[in-house]
């Protein structure tokens, strides 16, 4: 991986904090003062490799600007993978990153427009997370009122 896809990585990803490699093959990306996030040098070669299959698509330079937000880098890491695997299906005729689409007057930036034998799709990129979220924040709610419901009644043991 390294003598494949380092020189690409160094000119993809200038910054210092990318480039300094910590004991263990990890990489520090400050979010904060006091905050960061951390990545393993193999999983960014791979995400290079992914990155790779991807430069000659529209947007592939807008896509890397999602790499100097380290807030952004988590969910565009996921739009890399989502997309390098659009890009290998029968499917596929074409790819556009990070399209510029208008809905109702809107500007509106998806992830993908994927255009496939069987038409255009415009995908929008979410982990597992994002809906755990969702879910956890309903439960929460459901709970709450529960729990109201119980402090009315007294006389219910504990």
């Amino acid at each position: 991986m390294i003598d494949e896809h380092l020189d690409r990585y160094r000119e993809w990803f200038p910054e210092a904090h990318w480039k300094t490699v910590y004991s263990g093959g990890m990489i520090g990306i400050p979010v904060s003062e006091r905050h960061g996030n951390s990545y393993d040098l193999a999983q960014m070669l791979n995400i290079t490799a992914a990155l790779e299959s991807l430069t000659n698509y529209p947007g592939f330079q807008e896509l890397l600007t999602g790499f100097r937000n380290p807030t952004q880098i988590a969910g565009t890491m996921f739009e890399v993978s989502v997309a390098g695997w659009c890009q290998g299906r029968a499917v596929t005729r074409g790819l556009e990153l990070v399209p510029h689409v208008m809905v109702r007057n809107h500007s509106k930036r998806p992830d993908i427009l994927w255009d496939t034998t069987l038409g255009r799709l415009y995908c929008e990129c979410k982990s597992s997370h994002f809906f755990q979220q969702a879910v956890a924040k309903r439960a929460e709610r459901f709970r709450d009122v529960a729990d109201l419901e119980y402090k009315r009644h007294h006389s219910c043991p504990n």
